[in-house]
C-alpha cells in the first residue's frame, strides 16, 4: 500500500510541476542509456546521468534531445505579494540603576559556633 501511495504521489508531483513535453522525452533517455550501455557494459545509470547532465558537452547528436537538457519553455507560476507597509519603531528606554544591598558582612558566622557543631567521633 505504501509503494502504491508513493508512486501516486510521485506521478502527481511530476504531472503538476513538470512540463509534459519533458516527460514525453523520458523514453529517449532510457533508449540513449541502452545505447551507451551496449558500447560500455560496465557503465551504471548514475554514471550515464553524470556524463550527460553534469557537463554541457554534447557527446553525440542525440544528447540535446534528452529530457531536461534545454530550457525551451517557461513556467508561469502564480505568486502572491502583500503591499508594503511602513512602520516605525519607537523605543523608550529608561535608565535605572539597580543597587543590590550586600549582606555579606552581616552574614559571617561567628567562630564560636565552630566548637559546638562538629561531626560525631568514634569513641
Amino acid at each position: 500500500m505504501r509503494r502504491l501511495a508513493a508512486i501516486g504521489m510521485l506521478v502527481l508531483h511530476l504531472s503538476l510541476f513538470t512540463e509534459m513535453n519533458e516527460l514525453m522525452r523520458l523514453p529517449l533517455l532510457v533508449e540513449h542509456f541502452m545505447e551507451h550501455q551496449a558500447m560500455v557494459p560496465e557503465m551504471s545509470f548514475f554514471q550515464f546521468l553524470a556524463m550527460h547532465y553534469k557537463t554541457d558537452v554534447a557527446h553525440d547528436s542525440t544528447d540535446m534531445e534528452l529530457p531536461f537538457k534545454s530550457c525551451d519553455h517557461s513556467v508561469a507560476s502564480p505568486t502572491f505579494t502583500f503591499p508594503q507597509q511602513e512602520f516605525e519603531l519607537i523605543t523608550a528606554f529608561t535608565s535605572a540603576t539597580l543597587q543590590f544591598p550586600s549582606h555579606y558582612n552581616s552574614f559571617i558566622p561567628s567562630t564560636g559556633l565552630n566548637e559546638i557543631f562538629q561531626p560525631p567521633r568514634i569513641a
